[in-house]
């Protein structure tokens, strides 16, 4: 009896040993067609990069590896481009959008930001586009929706700049209000360390100035005005204007 009881015991310690080398094996593996993937994509074989990084996903190591979801979103934005792929993946940059936002996620001490900011920038850039066409059109709830992806994925100041846009457009002043001011103290800081921020809109300011002067709160109206002559100048007509 105490055979038998000491040969199931062994028999279930050989049987996890055996595996705990499988899964070793079937994660080394992913890990090659990882390393696959992303030789594929500098060799420009999107496709193939792609079907590699659908299995990378599934499993259970490298779905754990923040550059599964950076090469996966780049492998969609890339092929965003080409209309046999855009007709069956219709959202291919919403899902590429996905795939950087897990690979951020995944990423806590940030070592793959750097490498891969001029893709996530060249993402954004196309993302804001879809962005301002919803815009264009009144549709301020998806405009708002699609900027806030631009602004999660790489602090892009123009979309944060547009949500606030957006919201002005669709009357939501308490919102506007909200975006705005953040952006505002954003400019007013770089201006004050020295940095002139080279992208401010001139707009949040004379909109805050425009709200408060016609609630005769003349100083906080002031106030917004005398940051947009710091940052614009005195010369600027539409600051001048009040």
């Amino acid at each position: 009896m105490i055979f038998k009881l000491c040969l199931k015991n062994k028999m279930q310690s050989i049987l996890i040993v055996i595996g705990l080398m499988l899964c070793m094996v079937v994660g080394k593996a992913q890990q090659i067609n990882l390393d696959k993937a992303e030789q594929a994509i500098e060799e420009g074989f999107y496709e193939r990069a792609y079907k590699l990084t659908n299995e990378a996903i599934e499993n259970e190591v490298t779905k754990k590896n923040p550059l599964t979801y950076y090469l996966r979103g780049q492998c969609l934005y890339i092929l965003s481009k080409e209309d046999f792929f855009i007709k069956k993946n219709p959202e291919a940059i919403k899902d590429a959008c996905k795939m950087v936002m897990k690979g951020k996620e995944k990423d806590k001490d940030g070592r793959l930001t750097e490498r891969f900011r001029p893709f996530v920038a060249e993402l954004v850039a196309t993302n804001d586009s879809l962005a301002f066409e919803e815009y264009k059109v009144n549709r301020y709830p998806k405009a708002i929706k699609l900027y806030n992806i631009s602004y999660n994925l790489n602090d892009d100041t123009t979309a944060y700049y547009m949500i606030g846009k957006s919201y002005q457009m669709s009357l939501d002043t308490a919102n506007a209000k909200f975006y705005y001011k953040n952006l505002i103290n954003w400019y007013n800081e770089l201006n004050k360390s020295g940095d002139n921020p080279g992208n401010a809109y001139i707009d949040p300011f004379l909109f805050l100035a425009d709200v408060y002067w016609h609630k005769k709160n003349y100083d906080s109206a002031n106030y917004y005005l005398d940051i947009a002559r710091n940052i614009f100048g005195n010369k600027n007509s539409k600051i001048n204007f009040y």
